[in-house]
């Protein structure tokens, strides 16, 4: 909840900074916006093991293969970054580009998780003879 309430207010000071320096000088609101962006992420980013710890040990009671874990994990940090991306595009005033970033994670969480749509295709088919 403290990390919680550390990142609002950054992003809150951050935004309102952003939004004071707009008018007069663009550039460096752009630059006050993505410092507290940064800074938000890197308060996170320290969660990020224990996060992943306990989903490995998750794994390992139920008994998962690791490949489906692997492109679950995989997927999950495509859209994750691409999201940021994204967003990033649009506070700049490119949609257009926010958008072919989307596009592009979306065939490539595809690909990623091939072998396990795949799997449980054979699965599922197996199961109906």
């Amino acid at each position: 909840m403290d990390t919680l309430i550390k990142i609002c207010a950054v992003a809150l000071i951050g935004a309102l900074a952003a939004l004071l320096l707009k008018k007069e000088q663009p550039h460096i609101a752009m630059a006050v916006a993505l410092g507290a962006g940064v800074i938000i992420l890197l308060s996170v980013i320290g969660q990020l093991g224990e996060l992943i710890d306990s989903i490995r040990r998750m794994t390992s009671s139920a008994s998962l293969p690791e490949g489906i874990m692997s492109a679950v994990f995989k997927a999950a940090g495509i859209c994750v970054f691409a999201r940021l991306c994204a967003e990033l595009c649009r506070d700049s005033g490119e949609s257009a580009l926010a958008a072919k970033v989307e596009l592009a994670a979306a065939v490539i969480t595809l690909v990623v998780c091939m072998p396990m749509m795949t799997s449980l295709i054979s699965v599922i088919g197996g199961l109906m003879r």
